[in-house]
């Protein structure tokens, strides 16, 4: 399989870089708030962390996605898109990955409902969810460079079952009882299918001792989890709280009380696999979990992938263990393949928003309720036995490489010479090794590219406005946003 890229990065509140392709630089926008759809926005992600969620209309799903959509692709961005598209289309054998990249300054907006994107109803006929495309891998990816990590030829996957039933605070109500068995069960089910690539161990009533007890015995061993799926109960502390520090936690079990909670940070949890770091964690909430275990996993997923975890999966809204075990089977299927973790996302978003009992496809959240961040797109758990699309260099010997695929390459190169990446380059003027003009920075230092050095410096286009969708909307909540539409003031983009 071939892919093709479509990445934008998102510097900051209004600084958007697209690059349409691995040919071309990138280009710049500068885009301003829309205080109104920021409010239906706000209503959107409400509604999709209600734990009974009741459906609106399917249209409903589509207007809030093609707002989505529209907060980050104007109008120039959206024919460049779907130019890219059309590519993808009349090659089967290629697929488009859509990148979302964030830096930290932009946080906030990388835990939006991004997987809910629906390319917007035109001319060209009716339009489609991008999380949902056979031929389209949507995946979020953070702006931090890690070494390359060693990969495995089986599937080593490490599961935490994590199950108390008491509070560890008397203001606090008890824990609900997790549903995990089936779930389990069905990745366990991937042992007897394919044995000689799936190795699964499971930690029951884990404490922190356990988990780094575990993890280092298996790692002197010789071996090395590359998936970590945590099955349990997760919160937020507000930055209001003055008994816990602000962030996501997990919970945990107490070392003298196994169905006592114990609540670890997600530093505390990343720091458990220090030097020994998997290429996937896993963060699921299954049923009779607290409504806000998905809220923590929401932002506990991006600061684990900045805490230098390569790639986080993470459940962001409820879903029924019926859902998670139709996603689990075929995100393991795939990667057990030696598919990429998006494109193992991808297949299992599919097959939960095709395979259900509504009368309609993609009609309500459980499609696009995984989640997952990257360093980078290759995110690959195990080794393929021959990767199809990059072509096989030592690069033990070479000085050069290109940042993207490792190919060789000589100083002053402005191109790389694989033919399957092709990406830009040029000398960073910092640290003096090659970097890629299609990202805008170097993965080597902290050099970024300036508005000079882009292709098209200053140019500023604004999203159109697209508050006609905002009338299509039939729901009590959004009456008063209707009422006020006319003396909003301000142009289009969200913060």
């Amino acid at each position: 399989m071939k892919y093709n890229e479509f990445r934008i990065l998102v510097k900051d509140q209004k600084t958007r870089l697209v690059t349409p392709s691995k040919e071309m630089p990138p280009d710049i926008f500068e885009v301003t708030e829309d205080p109104l759809l920021k409010k239906v926005i706000k209503i959107f992600r409400k509604w999709l962390a209600e734990e009974d969620n009741k459906l609106w209309a399917g249209e409903d799903v589509e207007i809030f996605g093609s707002i989505l959509f529209n907060t980050i692709f104007n109008d120039k961005m959206a024919r460049d898109f779907i130019q890219e598209y059309d590519k993808i289309r009349r090659d089967k054998d290629t697929t488009l990955r859509v990148i979302l990249e964030f830096k930290k300054e932009a946080s906030d907006l990388a835990i939006w409902p991004w997987e809910y994107m629906y390319y917007p109803d035109s001319e060209r006929g009716k339009g489609f969810f991008l999380a949902a495309d056979d031929q389209i891998v949507l995946v979020r990816q953070v702006s931090i460079r890690i070494d390359d990590l060693k990969k495995s030829k089986n599937l080593n996957i490490l599961i935490i079952k994590s199950t108390p039933t008491k509070s560890d605070n008397d203001a606090e109500d008890d824990p609900g009882t997790i549903l995990s068995e089936e779930v389990i069960e069905k990745i366990g089910d991937l042992k007897s299918s394919i044995a000689e690539e799936v190795n699964i161990e499971i930690l029951e009533s884990p404490t922190k001792k356990k988990l780094v007890d575990i993890v280092k015995k298996f790692y002197d061993q010789g071996n090395q989890f590359n998936i970590v799926h945590f099955i349990g109960h997760g919160k937020y502390v507000p930055s209001n709280q003055k008994t816990m520090k602000e962030g996501g936690y997990l919970g945990f079990t107490k070392e003298e009380d196994d169905k006592v909670i114990s609540w670890i940070s997600d530093d505390a949890f990343a720091e458990c696999f220090k030097n020994r770091e998997p290429r996937l964690i896993f963060l699921h909430a299954c049923e009779g979990a607290a409504s806000q275990s998905y809220a923590s996993f929401r932002g506990m997923a991006l600061q684990l992938v900045f805490s230098r975890i390569p790639g986080v999966v993470a459940m962001q809204y409820p879903i029924k263990n019926g859902v998670a075990i139709n996603f689990a089977e075929k995100f393991y299927e795939a990667l057990s393949k030696g598919k990429d973790i998006d494109v193992a996302v991808q297949s299992g978003r599919n097959a939960i928003g095709l395979y259900t009992d509504e009368t309609h496809n993609y009609t309500n959240r459980d499609f696009g309720s995984p989640v997952v961040y990257l360093h980078r797109a290759d995110g690959i758990v195990i080794a393929d036995e021959k990767p199809p699309d990059l072509v096989s260099v030592d690069t033990t010997t070479v000085k050069n490489v290109c940042p993207h695929c490792k190919y060789p390459v000589q100083i002053g190169q402005k191109r790389c010479s694989n033919s399957n990446c092709r990406h830009i380059l040029d000398s960073c003027p910092k640290c003096k090794k090659i970097y890629s003009k299609t990202l805008a920075y170097c993965i080597f230092c902290d050099y970024e590219e300036k508005d000079g050095g882009l292709a098209d410096p200053g140019t500023s286009r604004d999203i159109p406005p697209d508050r006609k969708l905002v009338d299509r909307i039939d729901i009590p909540e959004i009456s008063k946003i209707k009422d006020d539409r006319n003396s909003s003031q301000g142009s289009r983009n969200i913060n």
